[in-house]
This record gives structure tokens, C-alpha cells and sequence, in this order.
């Protein structure tokens, strides 16, 4: 095998010589036959005998390059095929297979003569339109001109490789690679419902045995196996919004290979947004490959994932409890992430005990107790543990045992540690005492006599506690530039140390609901903007500025603006997707806009809060619910978004569930404005 891949290298690596002679002008230019006596028809027939004698000597030539172990030798043998195939098509200028012959010689110069492969290969047509191999060559060189995987696209390269492989379909319907390119030119045109119909066809085509083009364009990996076609349907077929078809080609593919990253994260992708019905389907096959490779974390994911997306939480809970007995054995530490999941799907099902249980597991599994860990790998692991359970108690308005959590942490991490700092603060500020919260701050400066400890923090206290010009002093002396040293910066990095410090002003006014306030700092960001990127995030806080102080109108118009130049952008999408949601406006275009947003980050808790809200709006409320508790369990400390939860709560008549949640909200809100909304929805389910 190596000696094989060994004379390929020589082949491959011929010089230019090998096929530096001219193509003849009948090869050039073949001219049709004209009328002959039965003397000339003798004679004709006999150069036709000597050219397809001379196509298989020059065959015979091509052959063995191959197998020539010296350079020198191959290319004598290249310069024989050319000139036995150029004399092939001098002798019988018809011989369609002697252009074709010379086309595939010239790929196989190095590097490659794409303009001599073109030039017999339209004379191998034009002689016989029904020539295949004349038919993918041109197909192929023509797609490797179109520049199709790359950002400098050929449009008229990319249409004459389509009509091409148009034209080997023809010939051949069952052709992978054809069907294959022709739904890639279809997905770079954004034609979906070609490149669907092209890729049904590349899925019912047989995987070709040679498929050298496709892998010049995608690269030497590149598949055209079922599989792959399998993949790539159900992606288009998701961008089509067909996503029962797409539930069911992924499960099918995901059972049959269930070690395929791709179909598993696209399964998760399109589940997170399907119904309840096409769910449960897609639960069955996801059990039985989960049966097979229990192993598979990722796939394990996907299906609890799909249970608690379909009100299985039990479900859930038990295909964790019955995969970690099949994998107790195993290395310890690939059990971590099964416990945290299990811990997730507790939380899911209300079961605050077992979900403490399951993060202790995985403390037990490091051998984390209440002493002082021994590496920073154990630091790491307890940090997100003890993180984990203080976010579950606080969630229950369980705070005596998020304060015990955190002082456990302290004997765990070590006096040097800032996580137990931080963890306390949040759970003053969080739980109603945010002036003890101050004091606490304070105190940890003069401990550490670190005199800008949790400055922001400390920002965000107070303008929680209405002192808002106060709180945005403190961020524009944090943000002064320092030049004790003797140093100084340059000018361009003394404005974007000015640029950051305004965004943070201005998104503490918009907190505290100042908008006038807010819309005055946006402008001075977007004044000193010296790139697009700071220019979008000034006009993305220009516009929450614009709504928050009425003026809907403008505030819509700056995010359309926006994104007609970004229409991938998830903050502009799920923006505008919930101020016209807010506005009981537009409701379904909000809905696909916000879907696209979560698309983009599915973990992002905003984003799922603002797809609650718009399936709440639309009296969807059992999908609401959904999203809701999807964006709490990403460790949220969001106001708004447990005003929702309890909102919804409140609709689905769980009075107890909308009380925790709204107490939670209130402890949670920025402005006085937010918390007397929040304390009046309490008082009226207190009548």
C-alpha cells in the first residue's frame, strides 16, 4: 500500500513538461465529415480503426504512469498517451472519447491546465453531445472556477457548472456528485426548495466510487455518502420550517449512527422548537440509540432534553438514573456531566433535595468535602457545583441555605478565593438587602485593600437603590485612565476606554428606567464610535433609549435599519422580536425573528424569555411556560424574566408557583417602576 500511495505522489507531481505539447488544430477544431465514394468510406473506416487503436495504446500509456516507480519514466510515459491520444483525434476527428481522453490528461498536469481540460472537453461534446465523461469534466472544472465554497464567487462559472451537471443527470440520474454540487450552487443561491429537491435526489443516488471534483471544492474529507445527503436534507429542510420531516430523517439517522455529532446537535436544534407531538416521536428513537451508546454524553443530552421539553421531567430523571448505572464503572470523572444533567432535571421536576443530591455526587466523585482542595482542578469543579446549588436555593427563596452553601465554599477554597465574596454580595443584593449588600462590599475592600473590589457591583446597588447619578460617578471614576505609572495611553485607547465606560453608564440609566438619561450617553457613544461594531452597539442602546421613553416608532425604525445590514444578528432580532411582542403588534413575525435569534444561541436566557413572551401573547401558554423555565435554568438573575415565569404561572392558575416567582422578581427588579408592577400582582392574588 505505502509503495502504491508512493508512485501516486510521483504521478501527481509530474512537471509541466510531461504535457507541454500543443494540442493540434484537429484537435482544436474537429470538422464534421463530409460526403464520401465507397473508396473514401474504406479509407475513413480504416483511420478510424488506427484511431481507436491509438486511444487504446495512448489508454495503455495513461495506465501505466501510474505504476512507474521513476519520475523520469512517468513522464515519458505522459508525453506518449498525450501524443498517441492527439493522434487518435487527428486520424477520426469524431472520436469523442480521444478529446475526452485529453481533457483528463491535462487534470492531471501539475498544477492542473483547467483551460486545455475545458477545451477538449467541449470538443468531446460538440462531437457527441451525450459524452459523459467530456460532460463531469467540464461540470468539474467549471464548480472549481466558481469559486463555490469560497468567498470570491464566479457567478458565470457557477451557472455553466450547473448547466453541466444538469446535463450529467441527464445522463446519468442517479449520479451522487452531480446532485450533490447542484444543491450546493441551489444553498449558495438561497434557492431552498432546488437544493431540497436536488439533495431527495443525491439521497436516492447510488455513493460513487471516484469522486475526485467534489472533493477539490470541500476538501479531501469531503463525503458523498447517503448519510451526509441525509444530514444536509434535514438542515435545508429545517430552514424551510419542515420540521416534522426533518425530526424524522435525523431520528432515523441518529439511531443508524448515533456517534454523529452533527445529526445529534441538529436533532437538538430542531426539537427545541417543536411541538409536543413531534417531540415524543423523536423520544423513541432517541431511547434506542441511547441503548446502543449510553457512553455518548451528547446524545444522553439531546433526549433528556427532548423529555423535559415534552413535560417528562420523570422520564428525564430516570433515563439519567438508568444510564449512570451503566456507566458507574467507568472512569469516574465522565460521570460529572450526567450528574450535572440529572441535577438539571430535578430542578425541572421541582425536587430541590435530589438536585442538591446529584451535585454532592459529583463533590463525592472529586473527593471534595469541607476541607481545602489540593488543585485547581478541584477549585474549578467546586466553584460550579457550589454555584449551581446556592442559583437552586435561591430560586426556592431557600436564602438561610444559598448563605450556608457559600460559607462551605469558603472552607473548600481558601481564604485566597473570591468566589465566596462574590456569591455573598449577589445574595444580599438578590435577596432583598442591598444595603447590607454595600457594607458587605465595603468591608471586603478594606480586607483585601483592594480599593476598586466590585466597583460595578457596588454601581449596580445603588442605582437599584434609586442614588443613580451616584452609581454612575462611581463607574466613570473606576473607568478613569491610569497614569501613575508615568505612562500614557494613546489617544484611540483613551476613547475606547471612554466608549466602555458610556455603554456602562448608559445601560445603568436604562436599568433604573432614565431613558432621557440613557438616549443622552447612547448619542456620546455613537459620537465617539471609531468602528461598526461600537457603531451597532450605540444604536442598539439608542433604541431601547427611544422605546423605553415612548417613541416606539423611532426605536423600531433604528433596529430595521440595523438589521437590513446584520440580518443574522441575534440582539437585533430578539430586540425588535419583543418590543412589537411588548406592543401586542406583528406577533407572528416577532415569533420568527426571536426563533431565529435563539437559533443562533439557544442558551441565551433573554432570547428564550422574549420566545415565551411572544407564545404567551399569542395565548400559547403551556409553550411559554416552556421557554420560561428553559431561560431560568440558565442561571438568571434577570427581573423581568421571573415577572413572565409568575405571569405565566398565574394564567395556567398555579397561584403558589406565580407567588415564589414574582417574590423572587421583585427581590430582583432595578427600578421602582418594575417592583411596584411586580408588588401589585402580588397584592391581587393576596385578596
Amino acid at each position: 500500500m505505502r509503495f502504491r500511495k508512493f508512485l501516486a505522489i510521483i504521478f501527481l507531481s509530474f512537471s509541466l513538461t510531461a504535457f507541454s505539447q500543443t494540442p493540434s488544430e484537429v484537435a482544436k477544431n474537429p470538422k464534421p465529415e463530409e460526403p464520401k465514394n465507397d473508396s473514401q468510406e474504406d479509407a475513413t473506416r480504416q483511420r478510424k480503426v488506427q484511431a481507436y487503436a491509438k486511444l487504446l495504446e495512448g489508454q495503455r500509456y495513461f495506465w501505466q504512469i501510474g505504476r512507474s516507480r521513476f519520475r523520469s519514466n512517468a513522464i515519458a510515459l505522459a508525453r506518449q498517451a498525450k501524443q498517441a491520444f492527439l493522434k487518435a483525434v487527428e486520424l477520426d476527428p469524431t472520436l469523442a472519447e480521444g478529446y475526452t481522453a485529453l481533457a483528463e490528461l491535462a487534470l492531471y498536469e501539475q498544477p492542473p491546465n483547467y483551460d486545455e481540460a475545458i477545451l477538449y472537453a467541449q470538443n468531446a461534446v460538440k462531437v457527441n453531445p451525450n459524452n459523459f465523461g467530456a460532460r463531469r469534466i467540464l461540470a468539474g472544472v467549471y464548480s472549481i472556477r466558481s469559486g463555490l465554497n469560497s468567498a470570491r464567487y464566479n457567478e458565470e462559472f457557477a451557472q455553466k457548472a450547473k448547466a453541466e451537471w444538469l446535463e450529467v443527470t441527464r445522463l446519468d440520474p442517479r449520479n451522487a456528485e452531480a446532485w450533490a454540487f447542484l444543491s450546493a450552487f441551489y444553498e449558495r443561491e438561497g434557492n431552498q426548495e432546488k437544493r431540497i429537491e436536488a439533495l431527495r435526489q443525491w439521497l436516492a443516488s447510488v455513493s460513487p466510487i471516484e469522486a475526485r471534483f467534489y472533493r477539490i471544492v470541500f476538501g479531501n474529507l469531503a463525503d458523498l455518502s447517503p448519510e451526509v445527503a441525509s444530514l444536509k436534507l434535514a438542515d435545508a429542510l429545517v430552514k424551510t420550517n419542515r420540521s416534522e420531516e426533518a425530526i424524522e430523517i435525523l431520528s432515523r439517522l441518529v439511531v443508524d449512527q448515533p456517534e454523529n455529532r452533527e445529526a445529534v446537535e441538529l436533532l437538538r436544534e430542531v426539537l427545541g422548537f417543536a411541538s409536543e407531538k413531534l417531540v415524543s416521536r423523536a423520544i423513541s428513537a432517541l431511547e434506542q440509540a441511547v441503548l446502543s451508546e449510553p457512553n455518548n454524553f451528547s446524545l444522553v443530552d439531546v433526549l433528556v432534553e427532548a423529555q423535559i421539553h415534552a413535560r417528562k421531567a420523570e422520564s428525564a430523571i430516570k433515563t439519567l438514573q438508568s444510564v449512570i448505572k451503566k456507566i458507574i464503572n467507568s472512569e469516574t470523572a465522565q460521570l460529572v456531566p450526567y450528574y450535572f444533567k440529572l441535577s438539571d432535571a430535578y430542578f425541572e421536576a421541582d425536587d430541590l433535595e435530589n438536585s442538591i443530591g446529584a451535585l454532592e455526587q459529583i463533590l463525592k466523585i472529586y473527593g471534595i468535602a469541607d476541607k481545602l482542595v489540593d488543585s485547581s482542578e478541584k477549585a474549578d469543579v467546586a466553584e460550579r457545583v457550589f454555584g449551581r446549588m446556592i442559583y437552586f436555593y435561591k430560586h426556592f427563596g431557600r436564602y438561610a441555605n444559598a448563605s450556608s452553601v457559600i460559607e462551605r465554599s469558603r472552607k473548600v477554597l481558601g481564604a485566597g478565593n473570591s468566589f465566596p465574596d462574590k456569591e455573598m454580595i449577589d445574595l444580599l443584593a438578590e435577596s432583598g438587602r442591598r444595603r447590607e449588600a454595600l457594607q458587605y462590599i465595603y468591608s471586603v475592600r478594606k480586607k483585601t485593600q483592594l480599593a476598586d473590589a466590585y466597583k460595578e457591583k457596588e454601581a449596580e446597588i445603588l442605582a437599584a437603590l434609586g442614588q443613580v447619578e451616584e452609581a454612575a460617578a462611581l463607574i466613570k471614576s473606576s473607568k478613569k485612565i491610569n497614569t501613575s505609572t508615568g505612562s500614557s495611553l494613546k489617544e484611540d485607547e483613551k476613547k475606547i476606554a471612554d466608549i466602555d465606560t458610556l455603554i456602562r453608564v448608559c445601560q445603568l440609566y436604562l436599568l433604573s428606567d432614565r431613558p432621557q438619561e440613557a438616549m443622552r450617553e447612547a448619542s456620546r457613544v455613537l459620537e465617539l464610535s471609531q468602528n461598526d461594531q461600537q457603531r451597532m452597539i450605540a444604536r442598539i442602546l439608542l433604541s431601547a433609549a427611544y422605546y423605553d421613553a415612548g417613541d416606539f416608532a423611532t426605536s423600531e425604525k433604528i433596529l430595521r435599519e440595523m438589521i437590513q445590514r446584520s440580518p443574522n444578528n441575534p440582539i437585533l432580532l430578539n430586540n425588535l422580536g419583543y418590543f412589537l411582542a411588548e406592543r401586542n403588534e406583528k406577533l407572528n413575525e416577532a415569533l420568527e425573528m426571536i426563533k431565529k435569534a435563539v437559533r443562533i444561541e439557544p442558551n441565551n436566557p433573554s432570547y428564550l424569555d422574549s420566545l415565551g413572551y411572544v407564545y404567551l401573547r399569542l395565548g400559547n401558554k403551556e409553550e411559554a411556560e416552556r421557554y420560561f423555565r428553559r431561560a431560568i435554568r440558565q442561571e438568571t438573575n434577570s427581573s423581568e424574566i421571573y415577572e413572565h415565569l409568575g405571569d405565566v404561572y398565574q394564567a395556567l392558575g398555579k397561584i403558589e408557583n406565580a407567588r415564589m416567582a414574582w417574590q423572587r422578581a421583585l427581590h430582583l427588579a432595578t427600578n421602582e417602576k418594575a417592583a411596584s408592577r411586580v408588588r401589585e400582582k402580588l397584592r391581587r392574588i393576596s385578596k
